[in-house]
């Protein structure tokens, strides 16, 4: 796993931890709802890093050019984006304060800058 991948899934576990410090707090019917939503998205992004980064290698290794990875990298970006919606949405259901949806979103668009620059030098590749 190169070097950019795996500073971020570094980061994207800080962000599992904060958000599931986040998660526990709600009422629990909700919980078991909209919080299995949001911890399902974001395990989805880890997953879509990691299926990105072993097919990058496997695909440098056979000379091939990075398709699949640079799909598995865009869907990751979708899935991404998907679970900003949901920070938003605890947001207006009054979930979290204003505090914790800056700080939330702040770690999350760190996670996406990295993301960025992977998808960048993907498709320079």
């Amino acid at each position: 796993m190169a070097g950019e991948e795996f500073k971020l899934l570094l980061a994207l576990g800080q962000l599992d931890a904060m958000t599931d410090g986040i998660v526990e707090k709600w009422p629990k019917s909700l919980r078991h709802t909209f919080a299995a939503d949001v911890r399902a998205s974001l395990a989805k992004v880890i997953r879509l890093v990691i299926y990105g980064s072993k097919t990058e290698l496997e695909e440098k290794r056979h000379r091939y050019r990075p398709d699949k990875a640079l799909g598995y990298y865009r869907s990751c970006d979708v899935e991404l984006e998907y679970f900003r919606y949901l920070h938003r949405k605890a947001l207006a259901s009054k979930l979290i304060t204003d505090n914790k949806y800056v700080e939330w979103m702040q770690s999350t668009a760190e996670c996406g800058a990295m993301l960025g620059g992977i998808l960048k030098r993907v498709q320079r590749d």
